[in-house]
């Protein structure tokens, strides 16, 4: 695409195979904007669709979508989830399949703007960030309204993952126990994201305990790593 488009009808694969397939959705020039407002499914007879959103570009995903392979972010890909659509009317959950995978293979941007009035929310089964990658992730929340963003299971071979810094009215949520994420940092502080009751929150080190461990030196330096677990008895 090279200019602002908007694609109003719907797009599914048309093959009768079970083969899965990626669309490569991709703007040129000086990233124009991209309105995607049909439903995206996966069509066909078996296999899966995903979509692969590369180069310089906004990408406005409004409808409630099916497909079901990876929502890939590639370097310089800004996806937003606009919760606050009217034309067409968003829904209030799940603008991506809930089912889904997303995945940050660059410095891709992906944003939830909220609805007035109302909890705008999309949850992913699993979030994978790439090796080399320096994703960021953003939230609006709509007035007098919350957005949420759960992405499920986080899975990283590397790189930076910046994350909203906790807010009133945006809430991030991750699977699994309380932990520090290495690869998480919050775009506001630059401080260390922490897993604490399945949301995102800053990790605290200041006062030599974090989820009920002890560190021997609390003005120390200490080096948290992807294999490192925190435990009630870590000292």
């Amino acid at each position: 695409f090279g200019g602002a488009t908007t694609i109003w009808g719907p797009i599914a694969r048309t093959t009768a195979t079970s083969t899965n397939q990626t669309l490569l959705v991709s703007g040129t020039g000086a990233g124009p904007t991209i309105d995607l407002n049909g439903v995206i499914s996966d069509g066909g007879s078996g296999g899966s669709l995903g979509l692969e959103f590369a180069s310089s570009g906004t990408f406005n995903l409004r409808a409630a979508n099916t497909y079901t392979g990876l929502t890939t972010l590639q370097d310089n890909a800004f996806v937003n989830l606009a919760f606050n659509s009217t034309s067409p009317a968003a829904p209030a959950t799940n603008i991506l399949a809930s089912t889904g995978t997303l995945a940050f293979a660059g410095t891709g941007r992906l944003n939830l703007t909220g609805s007035a009035s109302r909890t705008s929310s999309q949850t992913f089964a699993a979030t994978t960030l790439g090796s080399g990658a320096a994703a960021t992730i953003t939230l609006s929340a709509g007035a007098s309204g919350t957005a949420e963003l759960n992405l499920g299971t986080v899975t990283a071979t590397g790189g930076v993952l910046r994350l909203p810094t906790p807010a009133a009215n945006t809430v991030v949520r991750v699977s699994g126990p309380d932990r520090i994420l290495p690869f998480g940092m919050l775009t506001s502080s630059g401080s260390f994201a922490a897993v604490v009751g399945g949301t995102i929150q800053a990790a605290t080190l200041t006062d030599g305990t974090f989820n009920n461990a002890t560190l021997t030196n609390p003005a120390g330096n200490y080096n948290i790593l992807a294999s490192c677990t925190l435990t009630s008895s870590a000292t």
